[in-house]
């Protein structure tokens, strides 16, 4: 092979290379943009079914205790929705924050509580150090991220936004029941379920 036949096989290397990180960050974005298009319709849906409720029942205990939660995940998630903008989402969060997504419109809420757990407590931990994510899906960061087990609750942060995600999830369930319920979302009802779940993660 001559050195321009070698010259145009790096080149074409380059190219293909490229094109492949080309494709990596456009569906980065999109991960992104859909993660924040979801969840941030849930959140509209629930605060627009409060907002509907009779006066009545929007003054009883119940109900202001209701506008507070929803007002409370609101304010709490601007700061998860800007990090969807700002493209920093870890790789093995957004599929699992996506595939919650895709459960739950399935109706299959008890797999979507599974997928929840193995954020929280599996091997898709997100330590707030290793946030910032660049052009490419599969960094060395991203794999140490991967690797890690059950740290993503250690972090305050990180800790109160997937508590606002399992609200949204909540509501969801409660709003449009599924064929497979969770038999654990609900709150004071998972304990055994979830212990039960969290064996099998981690025998898994």
């Amino acid at each position: 092979m001559d050195k321009k036949e070698e010259k145009k096989v790096e080149l074409t290397q380059e190219e293909e290379e490229l094109k492949v990180t080309i494709a990596q960050k456009e569906r980065m974005e999109r991960d992104h943009d859909a993660i924040k298009e979801y969840y941030k319709g849930l959140l509209k849906e629930w605060a627009d079914d409060l907002a509907a409720r009779p006066l009545e029942e929007k003054k009883s205990p119940e109900g202001r205790e209701a506008t507070k939660q929803c007002q409370q995940v609101a304010d709490t998630l601007k700061g998860f929705f800007k990090l969807c903008t700002k493209r920093r989402i870890p790789y093995d969060i957004r599929r699992n924050l996506l595939k919650i997504r895709d459960q739950m419109e399935e109706g299959d809420y008890r797999e979507a509580y599974r997928t929840y757990l193995l954020i929280t407590v599996g091997n898709a931990a997100w330590p707030i150090g290793v946030a910032a994510t660049g052009i490419y899906e599969r960094s060395s960061r991203e794999r140490i991220t991967q690797s890690s087990v059950g740290h993503a609750m250690l972090n305050d942060t990180v800790r109160i936004y997937l508590t606002m995600i399992k609200r949204l999830m909540n509501y969801k369930e409660s709003k449009s029941p599924g064929v497979v319920p969770s038999g654990c979302i609900l709150p004071a009802k998972c304990s055994v379920c979830s212990q039960t779940l969290l064996q099998s993660i981690r025998a898994s």
